[in-house]
């Protein structure tokens, strides 16, 4: 059985102490050392990436909402119709509603 060597808390170290438990990151890295990440480092990565929020461009922001897929086409046709994008015909019902023009 080996005994595991004891370690002191890096802030109680003294320098040649420091020296001495870092100098493994003296060397450079080689790129070449590292290949693609393993599958399940790959997919915990891909995870946090869904989960980023949506960011904000331009004052607009994305988010999702829930419509009935007849509604959807019939305002997707409208738009096209009007050489609209879905988007821009959302905004322009919203403000419409929020002016009061519509019920």
């Amino acid at each position: 059985m080996s005994k595991r060597k004891q370690t002191k808390p890096f802030w109680e170290m003294t320098t040649a102490e420091l020296a001495e438990a870092t100098k493994e990151f003296d060397r450079p890295l080689k790129v070449d050392a590292f290949g693609p990440p393993p599958a399940e480092a790959r997919a915990q990565l891909d995870r946090a990436r869904r989960k980023r929020p949506a960011s904000t461009r331009n004052g607009t922001r994305t988010i999702r909402v829930s419509v009935a897929q007849r509604l959807l086409n019939e305002s997707d046709a409208f738009a096209k119709r009007h050489g609209l994008t879905r988007s821009q015909m959302i905004e322009k019902g919203l403000r419409a509603v929020l002016a009061g023009k519509a019920a």
